[in-house]
């Protein structure tokens, strides 16, 4: 499966959980966080951002963040399937 991330910045650690910020106007300071945890108000000072692995990572196991980015279209998902791949790289040779 290969995860194309449209919008890295849409993506956000709360206490170790990755999740995603939603429905939130940008001066409030109390934030929406969804997660595979589910829902919860945090303060949106004690957000942090993942890293590139990290993010990818998380959304390569994390079925139910998977799920919610690509929704929102924060992210693509292409799944391609081995045997596709080979014969394609098999007709080059």
């Amino acid at each position: 499966m290969q995860i194309i991330i449209n919008n890295p910045e849409a993506f956000v650690t709360y206490k170790g959980t990755t999740g995603i910020v939603l429905h939130t106007p940008e001066n409030h300071r109390t934030v929406n966080f969804f997660s595979h945890k589910g829902h919860r108000k945090v303060n949106r000072n004690d957000l942090g951002s993942p890293s590139m692995n990290k993010l990818e990572e998380e959304l390569l196991t994390n079925e139910h963040l998977r799920a919610l980015a690509y929704e929102h279209n924060f992210i693509e998902v292409h799944k391609q399937e081995m045997m596709d791949y080979l014969e394609y790289a098999n007709s080059y040779n």
